[in-house]
């Protein structure tokens, strides 16, 4: 299978794709993705005493008409120097209903720690308040390290601390969705995840413990490293269990109207792929629904030289398709394939799954289905804003097509 481009590219930038953009339903789009940027961002919560000289975008969370965050790489100047940090801002329906003033052009900005929908942040960021919530949950005082290991404005974080004890991980989520996420941590899904250590509800951080490992992703980077057997990886969806009252899932068939959605507002020129892509994924599985991890990939696998230590990022699981787990899987690793450092050793592994799943599962479906995650994943390049980032998201849809 080739990774062709088939829609017509030629001359179009990531700078010139990015300043064509445009918003009817958020009129304020223009202003966060144009010059107007560090005007905007100056005006940004937690900003005090500093300036903002330049920023760029390094992530665009877009649903179009709809919401829009976009996080940026900022350099701001203080009395002690200039300093690189994370900016925000956003507007629609991303601003939350407690700060908007009814206006369609309003824009909200913010320092990441900021974050209006995160209150957890600031103290999950702060050594002396992270040290003293380990001693209540019974490790020795110390002095801690941190490392924010990811940042999705509005919708969560996650912190590694390094304690001399124990590396310990804080999902920091909006408090509504922390009860949820303790929840699921605590039941026995019927495989490894991390255990919950402890939570604070009023302010979205759930305490969660260490797996030993490396992600899969990271094994099929290393041509040393082993690899689970395939049939392991289905094993690993079919133990799943869930509480009673877990949320109902939807898998990238339910999505990929949404993301082709937005595709086709950065990129017009797939048009015509993309709505043959819809075309084929218009088709529903005609089976029960059972306990799904909901964003099932390679990274989220935790490996060792022994095979399969872990299971992680389990905020999505619920009651779904299994079908939909698997199609997941596959679709990211073809995704991954296009970068990957030995392109053949991913794609024989996503190969090996499928060979294994089609004894249990439509071929066919499983195809369209993969065909619809690939469409998810081909608004990643945009939304993190990668180099090339137009030829990336039209190389994916041309693979999803491929499938389809």
């Amino acid at each position: 299978m080739t990774f062709g481009v088939d829609p017509p590219l030629e001359g179009l930038t990531p700078a010139g794709a990015l300043a064509r953009l445009g918003d009817p339903g958020l009129p304020a789009a223009a202003r966060m993705f144009g010059a107007d940027a560090p005007a905007l961002l100056a005006t940004a919560d937690g900003l005090i005493g500093r300036t903002v000289e330049a920023a760029r975008p390094v992530q665009i969370l877009w649903s179009p008409g709809k919401r829009l965050v976009v996080r940026y790489s900022a350099t701001v100047r203080s009395d002690t120097g200039t300093a690189d940090i994370t900016l925000v801002a956003a507007t629609g329906a991303a601003i939350p209903e407690t700060l908007r003033d009814g206006s369609a052009t309003q824009v909200i900005a913010w320092a990441r720690a900021a974050d209006p929908h995160l209150p957890g942040l600031p103290s999950a960021l702060d050594p002396q308040t992270v040290g003293r919530m380990l001693t209540t949950l019974g490790l020795p005082p110390a002095t801690v390290n941190l490392r924010l290991r990811a940042y999705r404005p509005t919708r969560r974080a996650v912190v590694q601390v390094d304690h001399p004890t124990a590396t310990v991980y804080l999902k920091v989520v909006s408090p509504r969705e922390a009860t949820w996420l303790d929840t699921i941590h605590r039941f026995d899904t019927g495989v490894r995840t991390p255990r919950t250590l402890g939570v604070s509800r009023d302010l979205g951080i759930v305490v969660l413990e260490e797996i030993p490992g490396s992600t899969l992703r990271e094994a099929l980077s290393d041509p040393d490293a082993p690899l689970p057997d395939p049939r392991r990886l289905l094993e690993l969806v079919d133990d799943l269990q869930a509480p009673d009252d877990a949320p109902i899932v939807g898998g990238p068939r339910r999505t990929v109207r949404r993301n082709a959605r937005l595709v086709r507002a950065v990129l017009p020129e797939c048009g015509d792929l993309l709505d043959s892509v819809l075309a084929e994924t218009a088709v529903t599985i005609d089976a029960p629904r059972v306990p799904v991890h909901g964003d099932f990939y390679e990274s989220q696998i935790l490996v060792t030289d022994d095979g399969i230590s872990g299971l992680i990022d389990l905020d999505r699981m619920g009651i779904g398709h299994r079908l939909d787990d698997v199609a997941t899987m596959v679709a990211h690793l073809v995704a991954f394939a296009q970068s990957a450092p030995d392109p053949l050793r991913v794609t024989g592994y996503a190969s090996a799954i499928l060979d294994a799943a089609v004894d249990t599962h439509d071929p066919d479906l499983l195809r369209r289905t993969v065909a619809a995650g690939l469409i998810g994943m081909a608004t990643g390049p945009f939304r993190a804003q990668a180099e090339d980032w137009p030829v990336a998201v039209a190389r994916r849809v041309a693979l999803a097509h491929r499938w389809a």
